[in-house]
C-alpha cells in the first residue's frame, strides 16, 4: 500500500480496520500491507502485531508470523491469541520444541485450553519425517514421495521436511520441482547451504550453469571445505566456458572451430544430459553448416536420444533430411515436432511440404521404367514395353535368386507403368500429376503371377508366345520370341 496524503490522514486504527478487510477479502498481502501501515501509526499497539502475524499465517509466512508474535507478547506478555498463533507457525515449521512451550504456556494462562490438536500433528508429523528419511535410504521413492507430501501439507515451513522432498525429487529427475522446492527453503533461510546445494544440483541437471555456478560459489564461501561444491563448481565453469567459446563461434560463422570446441566440451565426460543434449544439437547445426550432413544426423539423433521433446533438433534434423532428399523422414521428423507443438502453424506447413514431397519422390517415373520419352507415341510406348519386359525376363536374370527377385520387381514395373501409359485416360492423368493410387493398373497388379504377365503381354502383342509350362521349367518351350 502506497502512503498517499489520503492513506496518512488515517488513524492506527482507521488503518487497521482497512487491513481487516484485505483479510476478510482474503487478500493477505494487502492486508499485510495496512497492518504495517498500522504499526507504523502505533508501534507499542500489540494487536496490530498480532493482526499482522495472523495474515502473515494465512500467506504461509510462517518466519515473519513468528516474529509478529514475538512483538506482541513483547508488549502484551498475557496475549494468549499471539502464543496459539506463535505456536501454531512453529508447528508449520517444525520447530516442535518451541510450540510445545507456548502450548504449556497456552494452559498457565488459559486452562481450559485444549491442545490436543496441535499435539496430534505434532505426533504425527514426527512419525511421517521418520518414515520418509527410511523410505529414502531405502530406496523406495514412490512410497517416499507420497509420505513426504503429505507431511508437507502439514508442516508446510519446514525445512527439513522441504529439503528431504527436494532430494526425492532430485533422484527422480524432476529438477525444475527441486529446484523449486530448494527456492522455497531459500526463502525462508538465504543462508541454508542445503538448499543451495539442492537447487544448485537441480539447475546443473537441467544445464542452467550460469544459474548454478553462483550458488555453488556461494555455497563455498560458507563451506570453504565442501568437496562435491568444489567439483561441481569447477567443472561448471569449464563447461559453461567452452559451450560459449562454441556458442561464439558459431555464432562468428567459424564452424570448424565450433565443432572442434564443442567436441572438446563433450568429451569432458562431466556433463549433464541437459548440456550434453545441447551441445549435440548444436555441433549438428554447425556440421550442416559445412555441409557435413551424415555427421548434423548423428549428433541431432543423439540429442534427440537425450531430450525426445526437444523439438529445434526435430525440425534441424528434417530440414536436413529433405535437403537429402529423404523426405519420409523429413516428414516423421516434423510430425513429431507438430505433436509437441500442436499450434506452431510453420511446423504444420512444413509437414504439409514433406509429406507431398515423400509422396512425389515415390512416384514411379514410368517412362524411365520403359526407357522412352515422355513425348512417346502409342506405337513407341509398346515397343518400349516389349524391349524392357524381355530385358527382365527370369531366364535371363536367374544367377541367383537375389537377381531373379529383382528381375520380377523389375518387371511388375514394366507391366504397371505400361497399364498406366498405354490407355490414354491413364496417361493424361499420369501426366498431370495426379494421385494414381486406387487406379486399376490393369496388367500391373500386385499379386499377379510372372506367367500371367507374360501371357496377357504377349496376347497384346500378337507373339509367339510360351510353349511349355511356362517359366518354372527354365527356358522357353514350343517357338519362343517372335521378333519385334
Amino acid at each position: 500500500v502506497e502512503r498517499t496524503t489520503t492513506m496518512s490522514n488515517l488513524t492506527a486504527e482507521e488503518l487497521k480496520a482497512e487491513g481487516n478487510k484485505k483479510y476478510a477479502a482474503k487478500d493477505f498481502p494487502g492486508a499485510i500491507a495496512f497492518y504495517n501501515l498500522a504499526i507504523d501509526a502505533d508501534p507499542e499497539n500489540s494487536t496490530y502485531y498480532a493482526n499482522r502475524a495472523t495474515a502473515q499465517f494465512q500467506n504461509e509466512e510462517f518466519k515473519a508470523c513468528v516474529q509478529s508474535c514475538d512483538e506482541a507478547i513483547k508488549r502484551n506478555d498475557k496475549y494468549t491469541k499471539a502464543y496459539l498463533r506463535r505456536s501454531q507457525a512453529n508447528i508449520k515449521r517444525g520447530n516442535f520444541a518451541a510450540g510445545e512451550r507456548d502450548l504449556a504456556t497456552l494452559h498457565e494462562l488459559q486452562p481450559s485450553y485444549n491442545s490436543a490438536d496441535q499435539k496430534g500433528i505434532i505426533k504425527r508429523a514426527k512419525g511421517l519425517q521418520e518414515v520418509v528419511v527410511s523410505k529414502i535410504a531405502a530406496g523406495e521413492l514412490s512410497d517416499a514421495l507420497a509420505y513426504a507430501n503429505t507431511l508437507i501439507t502439514l508442516c508446510p515451513g519446514w525445512d527439513d521436511a522441504n529439503l528431504n522432498l527436494g532430494d526425492i525429487q532430485l533422484a527422480q529427475r524432476k529438477y525444475a520441482e527441486a529446484a523449486s522446492t530448494a527456492a522455497k527453503v531459500l526463502m525462508s533461510d538465504s543462508h541454508n547451504t542445503k538448499a543451495m546445494w539442492l537447487r544448485a544440483q537441480a539447475m546443473y541437471h537441467q544445464g542452467h550453469l550460469t544459474a548454478a555456478i553462483p550458488l555453488l560459489k556461494n555455497i563455498l564461501q560458507l563451506d570453504p571445505d565442501n568437496k562435491k561444491a568444489h567439483v561441481m563448481w569447477k567443472n561448471s565453469r569449464k563447461v559453461e566456458q567452452l559451450k560459449k567459446n562454441g556458442n561464439d563461434e558459431f555464432r562468428g560463422g567459424n564452424m570448424e572451430e565450433a565443432i572442434k570446441i564443442y567436441t572438446e566440451a563433450l568429451e569432458l565426460g562431466v556433463i549433464p544430459a541437459a548440456l550434453e543434449t545441447q551441445l549435440f544439437a548444436n555441433r549438428g547445426a554447425a556440421y550442416k553448416s559445412v555441409g557435413k550432413l551424415d555427421e548434423a544426423v548423428s549428433d541431432l539423433t543423439s540429442a534427440l536420444d537425450r531430450d525426445d521433446g526437444y523439438i529445434k533438433a526435430y525440425k534441424r534434423r528434417a530440414a536436413i533430411f529433405e535437403q537429402q532428399g529423404k523426405h519420409e523422414e523429413a516428414a516423421r521428423d516434423y510430425d513429431m515436432a507438430s505433436l509437441k507443438a500442436p499450434n506452431d502453424r510453420e511446423l504444420k506447413s512444413k509437414l504439409r511440404t514433406a509429406r507431398s514431397n515423400a509422396k512425389e519422390a515415390a512416384r514411379k517415373d514410368y517412362y524411365a521404367i520403359l526407357g522412352c520419352s515422355e513425348r512417346a507415341t502409342q506405337h513407341e510406348i509398346k515397343k518400349a514395353y516389349k524391349k524392357t519386359a524381355l530385358q527382365y525376363h527370369p531366364d535371363k536374370n536367374n544367377e541367383s535368386p537375389e537377381q531373379a527377385a529383382e528381375a520380377e520387381a523389375k518387371f511388375k514395373d514394366v507391366a504397371e507403368a505400361y497399364a498406366v501409359l498405354s490407355d490414354p485416360q491413364k496417361r493424361r492423368r499420369y501426366d498431370s500429376g495426379a494421385d494414381m493410387d486406387g487406379m486399376d493398373m490393369g496388367g500391373g497388379g500386385g499379386g499377379m503371377d510372372m506367367n500371367d504377365l507374360f501371357a496377357q503381354m504377349f496376347a497384346r502383342g500378337g507373339g509367339g508366345g510360351f510353349g511349355g509350362g511356362g517359366f518354372s521349367g527354365g527356358g522357353f518351350g514350343g517357338g519362343g520370341f517372335h521378333d519385334f
